[in-house]
Formats: C-alpha cells, structure tokens, sequence
C-alpha cells in the first residue's frame, strides 16, 4: 500500500520526493538545506510522482517549477507566498491535465504567458502585487470558467472576463468595467474528487 495524501513542511526531510503513489502534497516552509545533496532546494528536479493530481505549496525557497513535468497527471497547482519563485514556464507540460491554477503573492513572476498554453484550464486565480500588461491570454483558454483577479491588469481591458462563467476581479480605476458588471453565474467545477 503506498502513500496518497502528505503534509509537510518546515524541517521535514524531504524523502516525499520519490513517493510512486502519492496523489495530494501539501508543502510548505521548505527552505531548509536538503539533507542528501546539502544544498538549498530551488527546483522541483527530484520529483518523481507519476500519479500526483493536487499540488499545493506555499512559503519555501523554490525559484523554478523544474521538475513539475515529473507529475503528468497534476491537475490542481496552488502557489501561495513563494518569494523567490519566477519560472512558471515548466507549467505548461501540465497542458493536457491542468484544470485549476492558483498563483498568490509570488512577487518574483513577471512572465506569466505560459497560461495561454492551459487549454484545460477552468479555474484561475492570480493574487498580488505582480503585473499583467493584459489579459489576452484569458482568450486562448476555451475551457475557463472561473477567473479571480487581483493583479493589476496594465492596459485595462478587463472585458475578455465577460465572456465566462464567473470572474470577480479587484478593479482599478482605468479598468473598462467595474466587477459588478462582470459575470456571476454557478460553475459547477466538480473538483471534489481531488
């Protein structure tokens, strides 16, 4: 029998990695050296989790999502408060499987392009300070059907949200509509058996 959910963090040794059967990680406070390779731990190139589907990791000291393409089947990635986090790019080998995506005050993520590349995406949120110079890349997801929104969209067009299920964004002043005038409808995003 093997493993199929884990939570760890803080000093926890990091032996998860490897772990064939695990389904749900929880992650967070890893930014203790590795006791193996005594080093820092600033990628993800020692996963080896074929089966995992649900992949939360919060508050450590990976700059890179190297390694995430070692988990094909992923398809719920929640990032929240990794301050030295900056490559997403590895995301989009999780293209086929994808459907929710939380990104929460990872200040360090200036590049964010690799979304339009989720088609399977239906659940997106992006939370923080970071930057967006548009939202162009909501049109290349035909399979969206949520968006929450706090990063501030530069060029203000905000109205490609009208065209899904629910969106609730924090508006600026130069967006070209207000949230109450955006979609509020039921999704029914059935992830309970995540």
């Amino acid at each position: 029998v093997g493993v199929d959910e884990l939570y760890t963090g803080g000093t926890s040794p990091l032996v998860f990695q490897k772990l064939k059967t695990l389904k749900h990680l929880n992650m967070w406070g890893v930014d203790e050296k590795s006791d193996v390779k005594k080093e820092k731990i600033t990628t993800l190139e020692d996963f080896d989790m074929p089966e995992l589907l649900k992949f939360s990791i919060m508050q450590c000291s990976i700059t890179s999502l190297k390694g995430i393409q070692n988990c094909p089947k992923l398809q719920w990635v929640d990032m929240e408060y990794m301050r030295a986090l900056s490559d997403v790019s590895y995301l989009v080998s999780l293209a086929p499987t994808l459907r929710l995506l939380s990104i929460e005050n990872c200040p360090k993520i200036t590049d964010f392009s690799v979304i339009s590349e989720l088609k399977k995406l239906e659940y997106l949120e992006l939370h923080g300070k970071n930057e967006l110079p548009n939202l162009d890349f909501i049109k290349e997801l035909p399979n969206l059907k949520l968006v929450n929104l706090s990063m501030n969209v530069l060029d203000g067009d905000i109205s490609c949200l009208q065209n899904i299920q629910y969106a609730d964004v924090v508006c600026k002043r130069h967006y070209n509509l207000k949230n109450k005038d955006l979609p509020k409808g039921r999704t029914g995003l059935g992830f309970e058996f995540i």
